[in-house]
């Protein structure tokens, strides 16, 4: 049986980190990826183009329950590490907003650099984990065709989400068999999905996009939001689905900046405008007759009450989904492995010592922008120099 000093199992994001950084220290490793090539998910992130960080990574843009878990792993490998890195394997990069970073040509780009990296690694591709035993020395690994003996075994397969790649819950089920709790697992940064009696009223919004505030809970996310056949999408409604919980109302401001009673107020006095003529700066037509209902309102002629409807409508539409689009469609995979069980330090397991977990399998979420990236190769560089 052959030895390595680690097995990775998982050849994303996290786990290449993780062995590019155990490489450099002289550590001979195994990884292990049932996908018939390595980051998978990584070549489809951010449109093909890969936001692989983003500058403003810290504790306020992750969920978790034990919030203060990823601030040592991101200082140890903060976003200008991240980026250092891309810089020093000349990777052109563009920011689409401030501090967020994405390849400028394709993912493939970071794709190379990391398999150039790994490149003393034996890989084991189209491999299933089955599990591990542990021994006197450190682990037997197990997969549906051969088993590895290691000293330290590093969990790195991911979450739920993109099961188009065959996601599995191989992470989950080895950690619950060492005794380690699991947080319960659910889609995130996903569309919503509304009820068939809202949609009527709502298809002919189909496609428009509007920037928004939408409150869920003690959150506000300011982004665009998309109108769909199934719902709502784009950055608002998947930030968004990060925080909300089933039965939720999401609170949507469709003119966050306006006070929107006040602004009609202070029109109605000398006005000869229609309510929805007011609005065509703002707004498409389909989406003024939808929110205002009565086209032919005079604003002189309309009562208050009538109007604080209206801006109601307009600052604090509010909605319940009937769920999200699921595991299929979703980004990320909030929960996971409970972080009480593992030191923030250096991602090994309290309970079972050489044994690590790094990325999307432990229970941090980050919020759309590279956040999720940056934490798969914090902790998994994080590992890699521990092991």
């Amino acid at each position: 049986m052959k030895h390595f000093d680690a097995v990775i199992i998982g050849a994303g994001a996290s786990g290449l980190m993780c062995a590019a950084t155990a490489l450099r220290r002289g550590k001979s490793i195994a990884v292990i990826e049932h996908n018939p090539k390595a980051l998978q998910k990584v070549s489809v992130s951010g449109g093909g183009k890969c936001n692989f960080t983003n500058m403003a990574a810290s504790k306020e843009h992750y969920l978790s329950s034990n919030p203060d878990f990823c601030i040592s792993a991101l200082k140890q490998f903060s976003p200008r590490d991240m980026l250092q890195f891309v810089q020093n394997h000349r990777i052109k990069t563009y920011q689409k907003t401030p501090g967020r970073f994405f390849c400028s040509e394709t993912s493939a780009v970071l794709i190379k650099a990391l398999l150039q990296e790994t490149s003393a690694a034996e890989f084991f591709y189209n491999t299933v984990f089955k599990g591990f035993e542990q021994t006197k020395n450190g682990f037997i690994v197990k997969t549906e065709k051969n088993s590895l003996e290691c000293t330290s075994l590093v969990i790195s397969c991911g979450g739920l989400s993109y099961p188009g790649l065959g996601v599995s819950s191989a992470g989950y089920d080895a950690a619950k068999k060492t005794g380690h709790r699991i947080i319960p697992c659910r889609p995130a940064l996903v569309p919503f999905n509304l009820d068939s009696s809202v949609m009527k009223h709502l298809k002919y919004l189909q496609g428009i996009s509007l920037p928004v505030e939408i409150k869920t809970g003690s959150r506000r996310i300011k982004e665009d939001l998309l109108f769909t056949h199934f719902g709502l999408s784009g950055p608002a409604a998947l930030q968004a689905s990060l925080y909300w919980n089933k039965g939720m109302p999401l609170q949507i401001n469709f003119l966050p900046e306006t006070d929107v009673f006040a602004h009609l107020k202070s029109l109605k006095q000398n006005s000869k405008q229609k309510v929805n003529t007011v609005f065509k700066a703002f707004f498409p037509d389909k989406f003024i007759n939808f929110i205002i209902g009565e086209p032919s309102l005079f604003l002189a002629e309309t009562p208050d009450k009538k109007l604080r409807e209206i801006s109601s409508r307009i600052n604090a539409w509010t909605i319940v989904p009937a769920g999200t689009r699921g595991f299929r469609q979703a980004e990320v995979t909030a929960g996971g492995i409970d972080t009480a069980d593992v030191s923030s330090r250096t991602m090994e397991s309290k309970k079972i010592k050489n044994l690590y977990f790094t990325g999307e399998v432990l229970d941090i979420t980050g919020e759309l922008g590279g956040f999720n990236l940056q934490w798969a190769f914090s902790s998994g560089y994080v590992a890699g120099k521990n092991l």
